[in-house]
């Protein structure tokens, strides 16, 4: 799909110029605010085609009947939504569903200005990171921006949480919960990350991650059964997350990212993760690439691997950096391995969007609206 190719091309430009480290920029938030706009009219003007565009544009249009104070509905709606039924939403959702409605809009100007706030916490989060132009070429290249047009509710609570990881780093519980809790009207699946304070900058042993690491392998290929888990903790969120059946097309292990994440843990000590910002980011990683393994036994944990999966953007820019200076990178001509895992990494995440210039099966983008279509 040949729109991809421009469209990836001005985002990691608008990405360069954002940069912090760019010297020949001055106007850093201007193209910070130009990047964040353009990856979200894309994924709004341009997801027609993905698998649930329509089912949130239909529900969009129920709700212009619904009156802006009908608090009492919007509640029960949000209790209902705990159960199997799906045509039960979030507060949140809900009532900026009824308010764009009420202010005009259609379901694409809706989703544009969603999607500018969703794309303005996830791009504040990446700019926390060395390499940010790395991490959104990896961005681009994964499920992690097509999805905010088909797990819409989820992919907003997702950029709430990443935002939040800050206060996380800050030591204020209070404006950590706060956030979760709006993340909560948004997707209830974000209760989970409650204990997610207590638990991500903690130092974990690295043959303990990696006994972990490998029990889920097995678990996840031959699908054992997990008797707590199965028995009191699925059950809820298959109706919580699953209303529909799965979205994803495949839900088997990632071996690459699983070898990654092992890359990471058998060099664990690096002076990398020692800033708390970094272990943060490692340990959610960690979680998250668990949580996929384990998407075998049932999709619930493939949707809650969102949450933590999404740090291997700001996560892979530093693995050539990590390797260079560990003892593998001291033993042999390190600044050599440096730039091949470089040029590797950038070849590997590029081949991933040069497919989707040279196909027509990616379905963002296949349809695309005009401005006009965002008023009724």
């Amino acid at each position: 799909m040949l729109i991809w190719f421009p469209f990836s091309i001005i985002t990691l430009l608008l990405a360069y110029l954002a940069d912090p480290k760019n010297k020949f920029s001055t106007q850093r938030l201007f193209y910070s605010f130009l990047l964040i706009v353009w990856l979200a009219w894309f994924v709004s003007f341009g997801g027609g085609k993905m698998t649930d565009y329509h089912m949130y544009e239909v529900m969009y249009n129920d709700y212009s009947s619904l009156s802006l104070f009908a608090i009492d509905k919007m509640v029960s709606m949000h209790i209902a939504s705990f159960s199997s039924s799906t045509q039960n939403m979030e507060i949140g959702y809900v009532f900026l569903n009824v308010l764009f409605n009420k202010l005009g809009f259609t379901y694409v100007g809706f989703f544009f200005i969603y999607a500018i706030i969703c794309n303005s916490l996830l791009v504040k989060f990446i700019f926390r990171y060395q390499y940010p132009v790395f991490a959104i070429l990896i961005l681009l290249a994964t499920i992690f921006y097509t999805q905010q047009a088909n797990a819409v509710r989820q992919m907003m609570a997702v950029s709430i949480f990443l935002y939040s990881t800050k206060y996380i780093v800050e030591k204020n519980i209070i404006k950590y919960l706060m956030l979760v809790f709006v993340a909560t009207f948004i997707h209830v699946s974000a209760f989970i990350l409650i204990p997610v304070y207590f638990i991500s900058t903690k130092t974990i042993n690295k043959y303990v991650m990696l006994s972990i690491l490998v029990a889920s392998l097995l678990v996840g290929m031959f699908k054992l059964s997990l008797p707590l888990v199965n028995e009191y903790i699925l059950p809820f969120y298959n109706r919580t997350l699953v209303q529909r059946g799965a979205l994803r097309d495949n839900t088997s292990e990632n071996y690459i990212q699983n070898l990654i994440l092992a890359t990471f843990i058998l060099l664990k000590g690096n002076t990398w993760d020692s800033q708390k910002k970094n272990l943060l980011a490692l340990n959610l990683y960690f979680v998250g690439v668990v949580f996929a393994n384990l998407s075998s036994i049932s999709f619930v944990f493939d949707r809650l691997s969102y949450y933590f999966t999404i740090c291997s953007i700001v996560i892979i820019p530093h693995l050539p950096w990590y390797i260079e200076n560990s003892i593998i990178g001291r033993s042999v001509n390190n600044k050599l391995i440096f730039q091949l895992l470089w040029l590797f990494t950038i070849i590997f995440y590029s081949n991933i969007i040069l497919r989707r210039v040279l196909t027509e099966s990616i379905t963002l983008g296949a349809k695309m609206y005009g401005f006009f279509d965002m008023f009724k």
